[in-house]
């Protein structure tokens, strides 16, 4: 099936705004998790270290299982660093 890119934006994108958009990710298991989350930082605790493969990985699971588990395949998703450092994620 093919979508509209608007729609994957759409759909993809709030997944991503929602969930981790200008938020501070710290493993749950991190010494400063718990105080940073008491303090009420917009802090996102998660079951992972916060790298960029793996919240790529995080993102290709959520995105690609709760937003269209049968309409499309998602085929990727790239997370960002830098200019020219990233982690992609590919469809296995």
């Amino acid at each position: 099936m093919i979508c509209d890119f608007d729609t994957v934006k759409e759909l993809a994108g709030s997944v991503i705004a929602e969930r981790m958009d200008h938020r501070f990710l710290i493993a749950k298991d991190d010494p400063w998790a718990k105080l940073l989350k008491d303090l009420d930082l917009n802090v996102l605790c998660v079951n992972f270290a916060p790298t960029a493969e793996n919240i790529a990985r995080n993102l290709f699971d959520i995105i690609s299982v709760q937003v269209w588990p049968d309409m499309v395949r998602l085929h990727s998703i790239k997370v960002q660093e830098t200019p020219s450092a990233y982690a992609e994620v590919f469809h296995s």
